[in-house]
């Protein structure tokens, strides 16, 4: 450590605080000699510093720099996006799933392949499997049940669609089977599915099947050189709900996993007649559909979808 550099008795006032201390606790200015001879004045062997003290010190009229000046290091930037006078406006922003993994194909076909009931769907011969599009959050908000309020560990995990592989010549998919991976997270009685969720659930396998519809339907128009794009443009699909007639047949178990199988039963000019049937495998005293089990009939609906008029929309 280096010797503490006293004040110069030319820049100290005797009558100061600083100077009474410095008499007091430093032996340099004592008056009194110890045993050992006088007490060396250090500050009479002090050397000039070998550099110009004034290079490194600013004047003190200088002004330091502005701050929107100064550098800032490329790792400290900010990535965020500059901001203007119109930040303040609100924008429509696409939100998160809490399950992101719900609309991968690979690990959802590995879960129901690996669930006794739904196994031997996943095991026929030519078909196509499918992720519903309804599991993608978009930020018209539209799906958003699906997309962003119902996935999570403790309601909507795994969804899947099955529908048969038919000749390019076929105009329509006609029907399918959707299936859904449950918790324990949507229930209205203790381990019993809510009468509610069910007929929403009813309702969104009718909208898987006429969404297959209508990509078979642009595909089609797409090969005869009538339409550009690889997707359905958004407004193809204008069919709304106009009946759900729903018969609830036996419980829900949950957490557990159910099967929706959907049939197109009448096309008209203005929409067309479905039925579905939810099944569930279970065994007698074991919850959740696990296990070698039979299959139990749990609803069934009667749906139809129709196009509003002009006047209605």
């Amino acid at each position: 450590m280096s010797p503490r550099i006293l004040p110069t008795p030319e820049f100290c006032i005797p009558n100061c605080h600083f100077y009474q201390l410095s008499k007091k606790h430093h032996s340099v200015h004592s008056t009194t000699e110890p045993a050992n001879g006088p007490v060396r004045d250090h500050r009479a062997h002090r050397q000039t510093p070998p550099y110009n003290q004034e290079q490194f010190t600013a004047p003190p009229s200088a002004p330091l720099p502005p701050r929107a000046s100064r550098a800032v290091p490329a790792t400290m930037q900010s990535s965020a996006p500059p901001t203007s006078s119109t930040s303040n406006k609100l924008t429509s922003t696409t939100p998160n799933s809490e399950l992101p993994g719900i609309r991968r194909l690979s690990s959802t076909q590995r879960f129901f392949s690996s669930h006794p009931f739904t196994a031997p769907l996943l095991h026929q011969p030519d078909i196509n499997l499918h992720i519903p599009s309804s599991l993608t959050p978009k930020s018209s908000t539209e799906d958003s049940l699906f997309a962003t309020a119902l996935p999570h560990p403790d309601r909507l995990t795994h969804s899947l669609a099955i529908y048969p592989r038919q000749p390019s010549s076929h105009p329509h998919v006609d029907t399918c089977t959707v299936l859904f991976a449950l918790g324990s997270g949507l229930n209205g009685f203790p381990a019993i599915l809510h009468g509610g969720v069910v007929c929403t659930l009813l309702d969104e396998a009718a909208g898987v099947l006429l969404n297959l519809d209508k990509e078979r339907a642009h595909f089609r128009l797409v090969a005869e050189g009538k339409r550009d794009g690889e997707t359905p443009h958004d407004g193809d699909l204008d069919l709304f709900t106009t009946k759900l007639d729903t018969r609830f047949r036996a419980p829900v178990q949950t957490p557990g996993v159910v099967a929706i199988e959907v049939k197109v039963e009448e096309r008209t000019e203005r929409g067309v007649r479905l039925r579905a049937e939810m099944r569930q495998g279970r065994n007698k005293g074991r919850e959740g559909g696990w296990g070698q089990a039979d299959e139990v009939v749990c609803a069934t609906a009667d749906m139809e979808f129709k196009r509003p008029r002009q006047n209605k929309l």
